[in-house]
């Protein structure tokens, strides 16, 4: 999911929108749709990983989990509630401590928050240790990335599957038969590489 709890996902939508509308008010930007969803993405992510997040963690350990925490103490619990998006989506929702009465409800959170990131990062570790030492799985992965890449650029420019389905939601979105061949493609490549480079690990461990 693209969310953790509650909080975060009405936060993100509501970022996500005010980028946009916030965006579609330039001038020069009023006829150029996919310029102006580029830079609404990037928007988002920045404000959302600066600010937003932390606003999401905050309201998540006062309404849900009862906890009195200001900013800054939640700030250092973003990674257990709100993390990084997209690339870490895993999260620790801690809904054992709402039922907790301790004034150090905050410290609690904290050390559990500490103990499972240092958990992750060895799990991480070991996996991608494992992953290194097996140089046969190495060599398929990076050859079916090539070999997707590729295609995906193909599929790019001659709006072959899956690239036609980018080409029907953005003609649908912006009611136009007008659409960028080389966006398509970069934008597979794109995932491609982030999906083999961030998960690929996983799909051989």
């Amino acid at each position: 999911m693209i969310w953790t709890h509650t909080y975060d996902l009405i936060l993100k939508l509501s970022t996500i929108l005010l980028s946009i509308a916030v965006l579609i008010q330039i001038p020069y930007l009023e006829d150029r749709g996919m310029v102006s969803i580029i830079l609404s993405v990037i928007l988002f992510f920045v404000v959302y990983n600066t600010f937003v997040r932390t606003l999401a963690t905050y309201l998540y350990c006062k309404l849900t989990l009862k906890m009195n925490v200001d900013l800054s103490q939640a700030k250092q619990l973003n990674g257990a509630f709100s993390p990084v998006f997209p690339l870490k989506m895993k999260w620790l929702p801690m809904r054992e401590l709402s039922n907790i009465e301790d004034p150090d409800k905050y410290q609690i959170a904290l050390d559990i928050y500490k103990k499972w990131d240092e958990q992750n990062k060895q799990s991480k570790k070991q996996q991608f240790q494992n992953f290194k030492n097996s140089e046969q799985k190495t060599k398929i992965l990076t050859v079916i990335m090539y070999v997707l890449t590729g295609y995906f650029v193909i599929a790019g420019f001659m709006n072959l599957p899956p690239a036609n389905y980018l080409t029907l939601a953005y003609c649908k979105l912006f009611d136009t038969d007008e659409y960028y061949p080389i966006l398509n493609g970069f934008l597979l490549v794109l995932l491609t590489i982030l999906i083999f480079k961030v998960f690929g690990a996983k799909i051989f461990k």
